[in-house]
């Protein structure tokens, strides 16, 4: 699986799997070779966040970028090892990276409906297989062995924070007792 090295110099995908470093990610290159702001800029827009200037854009036919100032940029890391531990159909990142206070998530677009779109079109059959599904993702997050000890962390090692309850970040915490603490 391709990750980013945070090497000023390089242009281009590295095809080694390393992780980027948590403590340093706007060290990382630029677009994908081929790929351009202009592109960026005129991709037709997937998603958008209410009152935010982050997006989801489709860029040409085979990939899809989520940008914007302040993306968190471990979400394409947890993306990357929730794809390489479990069975959960997941997007291919392509690259994470920072350039010019945005941050940038390149994975491999995937068709179909957003579910907030198409929920109301389903059976309720339909809609009851997808939950069914949902919970055996859950249940496959919650059987990953946490490398390197049990403790709570971000994907790279580093604090984290629930994004449903705060932005503020913490952590890393030795146990549950600690988290709660």
């Amino acid at each position: 699986m391709p990750a980013v090295h945070p090497d000023p110099g390089r242009n281009a995908l590295s095809p080694i799997a390393t992780p980027i470093p948590s403590h340093n990610h706007s060290a990382v290159p630029t677009l994908k070779p081929g790929i351009t702001d202009d592109d960026i800029a005129q991709a037709v827009v997937l998603s958008s966040f209410l009152g935010s200037p982050r997006k989801v854009v489709k860029v040409g036919s085979d990939m899809v970028a989520k940008l914007g100032p302040g993306l968190d940029l471990i979400e394409g890391e947890a993306m990357r090892f929730i794809r390489s531990h479990t069975g959960i159909p997941m997007p291919k990142v392509l690259d994470v990276f920072e350039k010019d206070g945005c941050g940038y998530i390149l994975m491999e677009y995937v068709g179909g409906g957003r579910p907030d779109e198409v929920w109301h079109n389903l059976s309720a059959d339909e809609q009851e297989t997808i939950v069914s599904e949902l919970s055996g993702y859950i249940s496959q997050v919650g059987q990953i062995a946490c490398p390197g000890g049990t403790f709570i962390r971000s994907v790279t090692g580093g604090p984290e924070a629930d994004r449903r309850f705060s932005s503020i970040c913490g952590g890393p915490f030795q146990s549950e007792a600690d988290l709660n603490k």
